[in-house]
């Protein structure tokens, strides 16, 4: 019974004090907003330095990121530690291309990583295509009986060579990950909040 008048008490108590009142309605709304903004706001395109050598498309490249191109190498890795762009690719011919991410933020990393794996499948797709349309058109002038005793290579199963990918700052040995980044904003959020309400 004592418990049901303390409670009664206490509910009274908080109807007639505005200031608890905003607390317990209108704080926990403020919070969600700004949790919302903190972890839905990114970066949708990468920006990127490319080194290419002659001949090398990179149209798939600047459907899925902002590309820029460096006279060299030093000039892309001076942009990157600047902050300028946020990773940049050496393509090569031959394949073996070389990828320098920036690595403080594992959103970025991940959103250059998928850029430059589009442009790696859009390339390797493509070389197929000219592979096996070479192969048709010699095997179009080879005979019926000689085809049948020639082994030709299946192309289908060709996979493109891996690529050399730096981090500059962090890795992922270390296991960052998105809450690593936002982690600090949220706990000065929390003091300031605490503190609001015990002061």
């Amino acid at each position: 019974m004592r418990s049901l008048v303390i409670a009664g008490r206490l509910i009274r108590q908080i109807g007639g004090d505005k200031r608890t009142l905003a607390i317990l309605l209108i704080a926990p709304v403020f919070i969600i907003f700004i949790l919302n903004i903190v972890l839905t706001s990114g970066v949708t395109r990468a920006r990127l330095d490319v080194l290419n050598e002659p001949g090398l498309d990179i149209a798939v490249l600047r459907e899925y990121a902002d590309v820029t191109q460096p006279r060299d190498e030093a000039e892309a890795l001076a942009n990157l530690k600047a902050g300028k762009t946020d990773a940049y690719v050496a393509l090569r011919e031959e394949g073996g291309d070389k990828l320098c991410i920036e690595g403080s933020d594992p959103t970025l990393a991940g959103l250059v990583k998928a850029t430059y794996a589009r442009f790696l499948a859009d390339r390797t797709a493509r070389e197929t295509q000219d592979k096996l349309k070479l192969i048709n058109e010699i095997a179009s002038y080879i005979p019926d009986k000689v085809k049948n005793l020639l082994n030709l290579p299946d192309l289908s199963n060709l996979q493109p060579p891996e690529p050399e990918i730096q981090t500059l700052y962090g890795s992922e040995d270390q296991g960052f990950t998105f809450f690593d980044t936002i982690a600090a904003g949220i706990m000065s959020f929390i003091v300031f909040f605490l503190v609001f309400l015990l002061s």
